[in-house]
């Protein structure tokens, strides 16, 4: 077993969630801000993986699952850390997890191995390759192949419930809703599917490859022809579009008023969800390498390098950052632990997997930081 490294200090609070120091001076009353749900963070525990990450660690229930590139795939406790089994299952493309079972592909293999212990429960053949992340849903599995074609399969047995051609590669993942499914391709299209029998309800062609679609009232989605979209759900009409100076990456996030997504000019947008209308655009210190998250009251971004970054969602500006001790390797996981709340998840390139829970014991800031987290007192 692999033990982890716990935080046994109370330094190791305000090491892990460094915020900007400039002069208080330079604050306006805009500027001091009630205290976040989320911040400050501590470490809650930080495991030494025995390799390098391979993908994104994925999560279900209590633990969290990373495939290493020595071929190996660790499942890891969220509460404490603790490596509850490793199993060996070399892998190719991204997994996923769902209904128990754990999702992986090889080059000509397709295979679901147990989440309690890593033991094999079914295999079947892969005709080729995987061109996009495996999804699960509700009981389905698709795999999006560099054949063009895309499988709908028994999550439970592996069977295929069918197969069709897309007249494209799907690099992105499929995304999910109700009885519909919507596929991404490489050459600008963006289909909607029905579920059941894999045909075609309609497609809309984009001028660049669409990012991950988020399926909400309707369909939100970037494309790499520089533009993020609102698209019916009913036929694919442009609802609106609007216009960025970059790719747009990863899949969008969502609250009652807004959309916020990245874009690979180093920018992190939000617009109003009815109208398409700017609310704010804030200028990223590092290129990001997915879309936001949404973690309590903030949103959470990575970069290329060793920061993270929490914004505040009214008007994007910074609420604070925290560097991790090696540079990041894949966005981070935002989950939820019944007993500890909201943590934030991440895996650095030379193995160390860390959780960050809300802090327990007082935030000792300096004055210079205080007013990003605590309210200007109103006059009495």
């Amino acid at each position: 077993m692999i033990s982890p490294i716990r935080c046994v200090c109370c330094a190791a609070l305000a090491a892990s969630l460094a915020t900007p120091t400039p002069s208080a001076a330079q604050f306006s009353d805009r500027d001091r801000r009630e205290p976040s749900v989320l911040l400050p963070l501590e470490e809650l525990w930080t495991t030494i993986l025995p390799a390098s990450p391979a993908v994104p660690p994925l999560h279900a229930g209590d633990r969290v699952y990373v495939p290493l590139r020595d071929g190996q795939i660790v499942a890891v406790a969220v509460l404490d850390g603790e490596v509850e089994w490793e199993a060996m299952q070399t892998i190719s493309g991204v997994p996923t997890v769902g209904g128990g079972l754990f999702y992986a592909a090889t080059p000509n293999s397709l295979r679901a191995l147990s989440l309690e212990t890593g033991a094999l429960v079914w295999q079947v053949p892969l005709p080729s390759r995987l061109s996009a992340p495996l999804v699960w849903n509700n009981g389905w599995l698709i795999a999006a192949l560099e054949s063009q074609a895309l499988l709908a399969v028994a999550a439970e047995t592996g069977a295929t419930i069918w197969n069709r051609a897309l007249g494209g590669v799907a690099h992105v993942r499929p995304a999910l809703a109700a009885d519909r499914m919507y596929v991404s391709l490489d050459n600008g299209g963006l289909l909607a599917l029905s579920l059941r029998s894999g045909q075609l309800l309609w497609e809309q062609q984009l001028d660049g490859p669409p990012a991950e679609v988020l399926p909400l009232d309707d369909l939100f989605v970037g494309s790499a022809d520089n533009h993020f979209y609102r698209l019916s759900r009913v036929d694919g009409s442009i609802r609106w579009r609007w216009r960025t100076g970059g790719d747009i990456i990863g899949k969008a996030v969502v609250d009652e008023e807004r959309v916020y997504f990245a874009s690979l000019d180093n920018v992190v947008w939000a617009l109003d969800r009815a109208s398409g209308n700017q609310h704010w655009r804030q200028t990223l210190a590092a290129r990001p390498t997915d879309g936001p998250g949404h973690a309590e009251d903030l949103l959470v971004l990575a970069g290329l390098g060793r920061t993270l970054t929490f914004h505040d969602p009214e008007d994007g500006l910074l609420y604070g950052r925290m560097q991790a001790p090696a540079e990041v390797a894949f966005p981070p996981l935002v989950l939820t632990e019944p007993t500890v709340g909201p943590v934030v998840m991440y895996v650095t390139g030379d193995g160390r997997l860390r959780a960050m829970a809300r802090g327990v014991t007082p935030f000792l800031v300096d004055a210079s930081v205080a007013p990003i987290f605590f309210k200007k007192p109103t006059a009495a």
